[in-house]
C-alpha cells in the first residue's frame, strides 16, 4: 500500500529539471536553425545611404585629426577614398576608408557642386585628382548623392562645412 502511495506521488509531480532542460534545449536547436535560414536582411537604400553617409563621416574626422586632404571618387557602381601626400593621390589605407561598392538593386545618382553630370563623368582619367575633398579644416566639397530601391529614395547631402545627412525622399 505504501509503495501504491509513493507511485502515485510520483505521477502527479510534474516535470523533473532534467526534463525542463531537455525542452528548452529543443527549443534553443529549432530556433538557432531558424535563425540560421532565416534570409539574410534586404540591403536596401536606406541601409546603403546610412552607410555612405557613416564613411564620409570617418573621412571628415580622418582629414581633421591626420591634418591631410582626403579625396572621394564617387561614380554609380562604387567609391574610393584617397590621400594627398606629396603631390600625388593614393588609395587610403585606413581601415574605415577601403574601397566599397553600391548594392545590386540600388540605383546611385550623383550631383558634385561645380562637377560635370554623372554621364560626363564616366570617362574621368584614372590619375586625376578626385571630385570630392575633405579639408583638414573641416570643409568639403557639397555633394548630393540619391539612393534609390524598388521602395523609397534616399538622399545622402553634404555641404561645404562638412555637415552630413541623411534625407528620405516621401515625393
Amino acid at each position: 500500500m505504501a509503495g501504491e502511495l509513493t507511485k502515485r506521488r510520483r505521477a502527479n509531480r510534474g516535470l523533473t529539471l532534467v526534463e525542463l532542460l531537455v525542452v528548452l534545449a529543443i527549443v534553443a536547436l529549432i530556433a538557432s536553425v531558424i535563425a540560421l535560414n532565416a534570409p539574410a536582411p534586404a540591403n536596401d537604400a536606406r541601409t546603403e545611404a546610412d552607410r555612405f553617409a557613416a564613411r564620409l563621416k570617418a573621412a571628415s574626422q580622418q582629414a581633421i585629426m591626420t591634418g591631410t586632404v582626403i579625396g572621394l571618387d564617387l561614380n554609380q557602381a562604387d567609391y574610393r577614398f584617397y590621400t594627398y601626400h606629396r603631390g600625388d593621390w593614393s588609395l587610403a589605407d585606413a581601415a574605415e576608408l577601403h574601397a566599397d561598392q553600391f548594392p545590386d538593386g540600388v540605383s546611385v545618382s550623383i550631383d558634385i557642386a561645380g562637377a560635370p553630370k554623372t554621364e560626363e563623368r564616366q570617362e574621368k582619367v584614372a590619375d586625376e585628382a578626385p571630385d570630392i575633398f575633405f579639408s583638414p579644416t573641416g570643409e568639403t566639397t557639397p555633394m548630393k548623392v540619391e539612393l534609390r530601391s524598388k521602395r523609397r529614395l534616399w538622399i545622402v547631402e553634404m555641404d561645404a562645412g562638412g555637415a552630413i545627412q541623411v534625407i528620405r525622399d516621401d515625393a
